[in-house]
């Protein structure tokens, strides 16, 4: 078939690369200049099905420790409410949340071994590391530890209790009290520089024959039996195309081009931080920086390693979704900013040269349960990969593949179904 991809962030240069690969003949339309340009440019870049465990209590809710003021926590960076992890787990609400946390597992490990099997099949070198260490910074959170270990060890996932000892063995330049509270180890998780990622997957899928229109804007869908596009390329001319099939992944852009074709999804878009610094590469202290990657629970804020780098990650917040989408807004303020950069002095003093600093900003576009939007979208010859949200590097990577059994008729996994766009209407 003949395809139109519309996006060449990490969702649609992973679709347009596995379509190729499936012997379709593939175009990307990308507004910006190259491939992961803006959310996919420098997220914290971690993958690890664990992370579909809710890793804090639920809000207003403790299990251990003084129900005061002051312990009540918030649920930023939790992925659901599971029964069994929480007090109260009966009733259908919580039988939904529970699928949709076994199915966010399921997709995640997916989207792992892709990202492991593509890397050796293509040989893509990309900066990347190997293990997660989550830090629980109250008795409450290493409480609802506990349970999301045991939900994990239920489904033949791998985490470990690592006390203060264990914890310098995996990250030896982090300071740390011979009295920290234990975190929690996650071996198969990985980390990685997703825009170099995806700058090396266009790189194979261009050796397949995927065409690569940048500073093309799509301006409308026509739905129908081969739908077509409306283009403005980089002289702002317009022109019409027509293919077999259309392939949605577009981020927030999506809701303005879906919008006309009766199409509307639940959006709840969330904005993120970043900071990208050199690494002070001392003789005496070698290892004064990250090794892979920590990720605080409570702040879900993140600090890796990428190559002579570190890259640290937080700062999400909701914001309203846009009537139409615009260039970056204000760069984040320094009062935005400044528990990322404590963070890392926090955790590994001395070891940033914030004088060489990248900052960055994106608003991701999540949907309203947590999961993304990928199969037909109900409009004739319209598919959708979108809403990724925080776990875009694996959630990309599984889609892909979804994507190619679902357009090709072939059976998918049980966990595609909680994917469906007809879910959210």
């Amino acid at each position: 078939m003949r395809i139109a991809v519309i996006g060449a962030g990490m969702a649609g240069v992973a679709a347009a690369q596995a379509l190729a690969a499936d012997g379709h003949q593939v175009t990307v339309f990308e507004r910006r200049a190259s491939v992961a340009e803006e959310t996919s440019f420098a997220p914290a870049g971690l993958a690890a099905a664990a992370l579909a465990a809710p890793w804090l209590p639920p809000p207003g809710r403790l299990h251990a420790g003084k129900a005061d003021a002051a312990s009540r926590l918030h649920p930023t960076g939790a992925a659901f409410a599971v029964p069994g992890l929480f007090g109260q787990g009966d009733g259908a609400a919580a039988a939904r949340r529970a699928e949709r946390a076994l199915a966010l597992h399921a997709l995640l490990a997916a989207g792992v071994t892709r990202i492991e099997e593509l890397t050796r099949a293509l040989a893509l070198d990309f900066e990347r590391g190997d293990g997660l260490l989550l830090t629980l910074p109250d008795a409450a959170t290493a409480a609802q530890a506990e349970r999301a270990i045991a939900w994990l060890q239920a489904l033949g996932e791998t985490a470990e209790w690592a006390d203060a000892a264990r914890q310098r063995q995996v990250e030896p330049g982090r300071a740390i009290a011979d009295d920290a509270p234990r975190a929690v180890y996650l071996p198969n998780a990985r980390s990685g520089n997703t825009r170099e990622w995806t700058q090396l997957l266009r790189a194979h899928a261009v050796h397949l024959g995927v065409r690569f229109l940048f500073h093309h804007t799509v301006q409308s869908i026509a739905a129908g039996p081969q739908p077509t596009l409306r283009v403005a390329g980089a002289d702002g001319r317009a022109a019409e195309a027509s293919f077999d099939a259309v392939v949605v992944c577009a981020a927030l852009e999506s809701a303005r081009l879906l919008a006309p074709l009766g199409v509307a999804l639940p959006w709840k878009p969330i904005r993120g931080y970043s900071v990208t610094v050199a690494q002070h590469v001392r003789e005496s202290a070698p290892d004064g920086g990250p090794r892979a990657a920590l990720l605080d629970v409570r702040s879900s804020v993140s600090i890796s390693r990428l190559g002579a780098r570190i890259r640290v990650a937080g700062g999400h917040e909701a914001v309203p979704v846009p009537s139409a989408p615009a260039d970056p807004a204000a760069p984040p303020t320094r009062k935005q900013l400044q528990p990322l950069y404590d963070a890392v002095d926090g955790a590994f003093p001395g070891a940033a040269n914030w004088q060489q600093a990248q900052i960055w900003q994106a608003t991701r576009a999540a949907l309203a349960d947590g999961l993304p939007a990928v199969g037909a979208s109900g409009a004739p010859g319209v598919w959708l990969d979108v809403g990724h949200g925080h776990h875009g590097w694996a959630l990309s990577q599984a889609s892909a593949g979804l994507l190619c059994a679902m357009m090709a008729g072939e059976p998918v996994p049980p966990a595609a179904a909680a994917l469906a766009p007809q879910r959210l209407r």
